[in-house]
């Protein structure tokens, strides 16, 4: 009796076809009839934009677990297993700054766009940080140099830009009482 449907208008309450002919019977008509099917689908959803983004919303929800692992696995070949300890390996935060992700998000798998192999997770921050510098190391360094050395200095101003740093730090510790002097 499980390998038949439940039918209410059937005289004991099953389909007439076991669950395997029904299915075949669907796929041979869906080949059969699949542009016409597609369009029907169309139909019903522009009539009724609700309640498909309704259903849209509870099917994420209920496959969060699942539609995650699938797009890992297509995306970057990895499994939620293998992001784990990934995570736990990189100490549970991102691998440059260390922030974790916030509750009920995930970090960013930052990859090698040209071999696309795995580097490490990410905060959106710093995934955004090397993607803005095209994953060149030299403009990344360069990038380092230049916050380490507060800012652009050109050559033959060192001192004058010096004299203004300290003048700008003096001010903003002495509350500005030096203004208009």
């Amino acid at each position: 009796m499980d390998q038949y449907y439940a039918a209410k208008g059937g005289r004991d309450g099953l389909r007439g076809e076991c669950k395997s002919c029904f299915a075949e019977r669907a796929a041979r008509r869906y080949v059969a009839k699949s542009a016409e099917i597609k369009a029907q689908v169309k139909r019903w959803q522009k009539a009724n934009p609700e309640r498909r983004r309704a259903y849209q919303a509870r099917y994420r929800a209920e496959h969060r677990e699942q539609n995650r692992n699938g797009h890992l696995r297509r995306t970057f070949g990895l499994t939620l297993e293998s992001y784990a300890e990934l995570l736990e390996a990189q100490g549970g935060g991102c691998a440059i700054c260390g922030r974790q992700a916030r509750e009920g998000s995930s970090l960013h798998v930052d990859h090698d766009h040209a071999s696309g192999e795995v580097r490490g997770l990410l905060c959106f921050s710093c995934n955004a940080a090397i993607g803005k510098m095209a994953d060149d190391p030299d403009r990344l360094h360069r990038s380092a140099d230049y916050v380490d050395s507060g800012g652009f200095v050109p050559g033959g101003v060192n001192e004058l830009v010096a004299v203004a740093r300290e003048r700008t730090r003096a001010l903003s510790t002495d509350g500005g009482a030096g203004r208009g002097n």
